[in-house]
């Protein structure tokens, strides 16, 4: 069961905040640093015990890696939070004009004029064929990107 934390009112995932993304690079960081020092004391075993030597070396592709790990795990939380907000702009969005549409449509039918009805009608299924497609794939593209 994932540790949870509430970030913003919401119920989210560890793993969605930033102090994930710096635990996660700090330890690819040690883990590139271990076998970078590793690969040296092996390949150049005289100098496996002379700390500074050996370390200094694995220490710049380790910090590189964690850098570059923290910056791609940061990148990608933005993303994941531009793309939610994204959907739930199209889900409100969808909420709000079908609701105003079902108020139209028994208005209309309070007039008793059938060719009023019928154009509210054909107006109102216009909308939602809009709603259904257009934004109906977009929240699909962006559930298939979320996965």
């Amino acid at each position: 069961m994932p540790l949870r934390v509430s970030l913003e009112g919401s119920d989210r995932k560890w793993s969605d905040s930033s102090s994930y993304d710096v635990v996660v690079a700090t330890a690819i960081a040690l883990v590139v640093i271990v076998a970078s020092v590793a690969t040296l004391s092996v390949l150049d075993p005289p100098h496996a015990w002379y700390g500074r030597q050996i370390l200094l070396p694995g220490l710049v592709p380790g910090l590189l890696a964690g850098l570059f790990a923290f910056s791609v795990l940061r990148h990608a939380r933005q993303m994941r939070f531009l793309a939610e907000r994204h959907l739930k702009v199209i889900a409100d969005m969808n909420h709000h004009i079908r609701n105003a549409l079902e108020v139209i449509r028994l208005s209309a039918f309070q007039t008793k004029d059938h060719e009023h009805i019928a154009q509210v009608n054909e107006a109102t299924a216009r909308v939602e064929w809009a709603l259904r497609e257009i934004l109906g794939k977009e929240i699909q593209n962006e559930n298939a990107v979320k996965r």
